[in-house]
């Protein structure tokens, strides 16, 4: 018995009525069946994070892998235009992972033809056009069939046809007689429509800014505006005598945006006509048009999915800009007051969809031209032995620079010495950041190789931006990104590296602060009395193989004194005690090949792994001494040598995971 397709006016469907009517027609090859149902079912998010969701979506890409591999270009067009642009985001992500387990993001010589240009119409219907032609430029490079040669073609052709009725906007600009409001400005009758004042705080919300440009009194637009509450909810308004095909031109450049990206509303057909002449890319819609409204409607339902206003992003463009036509660039830069910091190592984990998101969405500033699977960009962070993520903040006198700051990223593959992903935002474009990230990297990790990059980097200077320890705007940034209540903070875990990963899977992460470097705790500031300097809240988790080797001792010792260290030992349990703190100790590992040891220059393998157990059975000794304040975990019991990453001392997610599950049961037993 076949399913029922949907009809205007029936009842809503459950998510299996859906599923089963969505796998009707893939079975039926009935696309528009299938964009009605989808339209439908795009709603129901929960659906599509289950593992039944995945499913549909993997059968869907193998239906439209199937239609071009079979030349079934007409099927495969029908096919695409059915699927939401939020479900062709999903389902761009898990082909991405079929070849890409990784989630790394760079060589597509792994994809054959059918692949490479599925993908290819999938990123277009996500709203990424450049990016879809130059994937499209990939698979036309490849000796291709005859058969693939027109499949190819007809893709083509309907990506340029598509063009004109679908695009990724950034910008509307509005018109005002006629467009913004009923009656004239100039016979005082302008009475702002109501259903597009609406949608104009609409789009706000959901991260597509408005404009004006027209002809007029500015003042007389302003008031009629500010009446209504509306005048705030545009940027960069232009309302002069100047001409609107160069007005508008300027206003676009402005705003560092691209006229693909851009609606202008406007009654006047002949204005209309001159501007989309003028700005090729640009999309135009006549006011009074039935289609302006359906167009409106269709982009605000399309971007529903996007939380967060950019006014303030362009009300800081606006500043700077009156500054600067009055300075020189250099000198511009030099009085505006740029600060940065930068983040690396575990302390991303709280901005990995935004990293994520600046990688995807970044073109001119991406130097790599790589992009990352969503939600996978959490794991490199995770693997410090192999990736070490740098992400950038700025801020000068006029506020951040994009969304929280964030506004550049570099993945550095340590074994490779080379970044895998190298983006930044056009916001900070010519302002130095790129330089100022890139010299933080190699102060690190010393030479760097950019001889792969496919794109060069500016010749530029950070001379105008001031270096910020991120240990000093942590919280402040904390607080816009990830606010947290740190009145709740009440257990405190040092593990180095791997201090952000018990936060990422801990459940109780509201509760929990963690260590990075250089915001850490080692064992001899108990004998320096730098103690004093930190916070220890009334839980602690310690592994103490972070201080087993010479490098966190080096201010007081060349090579680690058996003697000093168990003093400094001894006044960490003290302190512990007297103040009536719990501690819980990870104990690393004892019973590994030699060779997992075997990362000191003047110690063997063996030799590292014999100390090691000297250290551990200071700490078991302790434990035993004081039950009440010291609990320990045994590594021993359930790390094995598949779980280390290079070394004893570094571990898999999957066992990070584990370790967090036994830290929150201790702290839940402990914590009321």
């Amino acid at each position: 018995m076949h399913a029922a397709f949907p009809v205007a006016g029936e009842p809503s469907l459950t998510d299996d009525h859906h599923i089963e009517i969505i796998r009707e027609a893939l079975a039926q090859r009935a696309p528009v069946a299938l964009r009605a149902v989808l339209a439908t079912a795009n709603e129901r998010k929960a659906l599509w994070s289950q593992e039944d969701g995945q499913t549909l979506l993997v059968e869907i890409l193998g239906a439209l892998i199937e239609a071009l591999v079979e030349g079934d270009h007409a099927y495969a067009t029908d096919l695409i235009e059915a699927v939401p642009p939020r479900l062709a985001e999903q389902s761009h992500s898990l082909l991405l992972l079929a070849f890409f387990a990784d989630g790394h993001v760079s060589d597509l010589a792994c994809l054959d033809d059918a692949a490479l240009l599925c993908l290819t119409m999938l990123t277009h219907k996500m709203g990424h056009r450049t990016r879809a032609k130059e994937l499209l430029g990939k698979v036309e490079e490849r000796p291709l069939s005859s058969a693939m040669h027109v499949t190819v073609g007809a893709i083509r052709d309907h990506i340029v046809a598509t063009a004109t009725t679908r695009f990724k906007a950034k910008l509307i600009i509005w018109g005002l007689d006629g467009a913004l409001w009923q009656g004239t400005l100039a016979a005082k009758t302008a009475v702002p429509d109501g259903h597009r004042a609406e949608l104009i705080r609409a789009f706000n919300r959901h991260g597509i800014v408005s404009s004006i440009c027209a002809q007029g009194d500015a003042a007389a637009a302003r008031a009629v505006l500010d009446t209504h509450g509306l005048w705030e909810e545009f940027v960069f308004p232009r309302i002069a005598a100047r001409p609107r095909v160069e007005a508008i031109g300027q206003l676009i450049e402005d705003m560092l945006l691209q006229p693909a990206n851009v609606l202008f509303i406007d009654s006047d057909p002949a204005c209309l006509a001159a501007v989309a002449a003028a700005l090729p890319g640009i999309r135009v819609a006549d006011a009074a048009s039935n289609a302006c409204n359906t167009l409106l409607d269709d982009l605000l339902h399309d971007n529903r999915h996007i939380s967060g206003s950019r006014v303030g992003d362009y009300r800081i463009l606006e500043a700077r800009l009156a500054d600067r036509q009055s300075l020189s660039d250099a000198d511009f830069l030099m009085q505006s007051g740029i600060q940065a910091t930068y983040t690396h190592r575990m302390d991303n984990l709280a901005f990995v969809e935004r990293i994520e998101e600046l990688i995807n969405r970044a073109d001119p500033l991406n130097y790599t031209e790589t992009r990352v699977v969503p939600g996978t960009l959490r794991d490199m962070v995770m693997n410090v032995s192999d990736y070490d993520v740098f992400s950038a903040f700025i801020w000068d006198k006029y506020g951040h620079h994009g969304l929280d700051g964030l506004v550049g990223v570099i993945v550095y593959h340590r074994p490779s010495r080379r970044p895998v992903h190298l983006a930044f935002s056009c916001r900070i474009m010519h302002m130095g950041v790129e330089d100022f990230l890139i010299k933080a990297l190699v102060e690190r990790y010393g030479s760097v190789d950019f001889s792969a990059l496919p794109k060069s980097l500016p010749l530029q200077t950070s001379a105008a931006i001031t270096y910020v320890p991120f240990e000093q705007v942590r919280e402040q940034i904390l607080a816009t990104e990830a606010p947290r209540d740190q009145s709740r903070i009440r257990m405190r875990v040092m593990s180095d590296c791997m201090s952000g990963g018990f936060h990422h899977y801990s459940r109780f992460k509201d509760e929990m602060d963690f260590d990075n470097i250089p915001r850490v705790f080692t064992l001899p500031v108990m004998l320096n009395g730098l103690y004093k300097d930190q916070i220890f809240p009334e839980f602690l988790v310690y592994n103490p193989a972070i201080d087993y080797m010479e490098t966190r001792w080096t201010d007081i010792m060349a090579v680690i004194d058996p003697a000093v260290y168990k003093r400094a030992q001894q006044a960490f349990c003290d302190m512990v005690v007297e103040s009536d703190r719990k501690l819980l100790l990870l104990l690393s590992p004892e019973q590994a090949d030699d060779r997992f040891y075997d990362i000191l220059p003047h110690m063997t393998g063996a030799e590292l792994k014999a100390r090691d157990r000297m250290f551990n059975q200071l700490w078991r000794e302790a434990a035993m001494r004081h039950p009440a304040h010291i609990q320990l975990v045994e590594l021993n019991d359930f790390v094995t040598e598949d779980d280390m990453l290079t070394h004893a001392y570094h571990y898999s997610p999957s066992i990070l995971k584990h370790m967090t599950e036994l830290v929150d049961d201790w702290y839940a037993q402990r914590r009321d």
